[in-house]
């Protein structure tokens, strides 16, 4: 039960920065792949920032990384249950 706990912490800390979500977002909506410099140029950030962003996704679980050259294209480890959670998430917000 503990590691669950552990895991969701590290999910949704994750998932709890503005910008993340952003990049997350950004890899959903998208119809093909985007490399980190494409996400960093869409979101107005460094290569270096965007990437941090981007490696705490993929410690959480949620983003691994193709290694395309010298490029490195993030892909959402599952799509489906993301979509899914986001959804649920948009639900509970109340104003």
């Amino acid at each position: 039960m503990q590691a669950d706990i552990n895991n969701l912490v590290k999910l949704f800390d994750a998932l709890s920065n503005e910008q993340r979500l952003k990049i997350v977002n950004l890899i959903l909506l998208s119809n093909r792949p985007i490399h980190v410099k494409g996400i960093a140029r869409e979101l107005k950030l460094d290569y270096a920032a965007a990437y941090r962003h981007i490696e705490k996704l993929r410690e959480a679980g949620i983003l691994g990384i193709h290694e395309v050259g010298r490029s490195r294209v993030p892909y959402l480890q599952n799509r489906e249950k993301l979509t899914a959670l986001v959804e649920v998430a948009s639900s509970l917000y109340v104003k």
